[in-house]
């Protein structure tokens, strides 16, 4: 945790560590409001709670290891053939498979970015190359073209986390094909682009069957579920034969595998989670964007990236929402960005007033 206050989580860890926030400043789990964790504040759905229910007997045996019936909802969900799909214990671990079975020279990031990105690549041996990214943000593929070569990995999400933009398929579809004809490969994290109505538009889920393109999704954010880790991959069937042969198993477990057979079957839950968004962001964010010191970056995921006045404002911020229960996420570790920026997700209305209240309380 950053040694200053307690109000943000530090910038080299994951989001979300709510226990060790509540142990720290003496609360229990239910008072404590996480908005460093962007995950769906209307889940996990009905469906997935109805179908987990009556699951007890079946702890008792173990999962199955080809995952055959979420495969193939995935498969109808996303349009893609179920051998082309396999999934792992969340996103990162996705991740983690691809490169064990890629081995890549050398990794591309585009910071800033989630530090897992580079610590999968460095854990493999693969040279991790860094290119910044300034705001605004837009699509980073000159900074990369000159750079990318045969048996290379190209890492990029979109929506792009921390600033939530999304990139349409133009910006970024002729330079994927220039870089995989040159031999390299590229994955796109799309872990948020469920949250966006228009998602298949946006997706380079198309790009994967021509081969060396990879997609990553996630049913960590949309679905609420992080505390059953359940993550996917997209790619040519001869690159997941060889993840099948290196990896685990055993980790996607049973509760895992329902749950996501029933969220991604689960279009009633999608349409409503849209409408909150559209309803719900622009007026948190502008509402953000009114307070002093602080200017919120456009974006159209479900959080927010703030950028304030000063480090002394940003951690002020922080330590005030932190005496309140309300956790934020840091960026100060990010490459590209630093001690003045953080994130915040966008949540219920009563959580982002409560959120509100605090700040303009502090600021003015």
């Amino acid at each position: 945790m950053d040694c200053r206050g307690g109000g943000i989580v530090s910038a080299s860890q994951h989001g979300g560590r709510i226990h060790a926030f509540a142990r720290q400043h003496h609360l229990p789990l239910e008072q404590v409001l996480d908005a460093s964790a962007s995950i769906n504040p209307l889940g996990p759905p009905a469906s997935v709670l109805a179908a987990l229910d009556p699951l007890a007997p079946w702890l008792r045996h173990y999962p199955d290891s080809d995952q055959w019936v979420v495969r193939r909802v995935l498969a109808s969900r996303f349009g893609v053939d179920p051998d082309t799909i396999w999934c792992g214990n969340g996103a990162t671990e996705v991740l983690d498979h691809m490169v064990m079975a890629l081995k890549p020279a050398r990794t591309w990031l585009v910071e800033p970015a989630f530090s897992e990105y580079a610590r999968v690549a460095a854990r493999h041996g693969s040279a991790v190359q860094r290119v910044v990214m300034p705001p605004p943000f837009d699509f980073p593929g000159a900074l990369l073209d000159s750079g990318v070569s045969a048996h290379d990995l190209v890492v990029l999400n979109n929506p792009h986390s921390p600033s939530g933009r999304a990139w349409p398929r133009s910006d970024w579809e002729p330079f994927l094909r220039r870089w995989t004809a040159r031999g390299a490969w590229v994955a796109v994290d799309e872990a948020f682009l469920d949250f966006l109505p228009d998602d298949q538009a946006l997706s380079a889920l198309p790009l994967t069957s021509a081969g060396r393109v990879l997609v990553i999704r996630s049913a960590t954010k949309m679905f609420s579920l992080p505390g059953l880790r359940f993550g996917f991959g997209v790619g040519p069937r001869d690159l997941v034969e060889r993840v099948s042969a290196l990896r685990d198993p055993w980790s996607v477990n049973q509760l895992a595998q329902v749950a996501a057979v029933a969220a991604y079957r689960d279009d009633a839950f999608l349409r409503q989670t849209h409408r909150w968004l559209k309803d719900e962001r622009p007026g948190f964010a502008d509402a953000l964007g009114r307070l002093p010191g602080v200017r919120v970056h456009s974006g159209r995921a479900n959080f927010l990236l703030l950028e304030w006045a000063s480090e002394t404002a940003a951690q002020e911020a922080a330590d005030q929402l932190a005496a309140a229960g309300i956790l934020i996420r840091s960026l100060a570790a990010w490459r590209g960005l630093g001690a003045r920026w953080s994130r915040v997700a966008v949540s219920t209305h009563p959580n982002n007033e409560r959120l509100l209240d605090r700040l303009q309380t502090a600021l003015t």
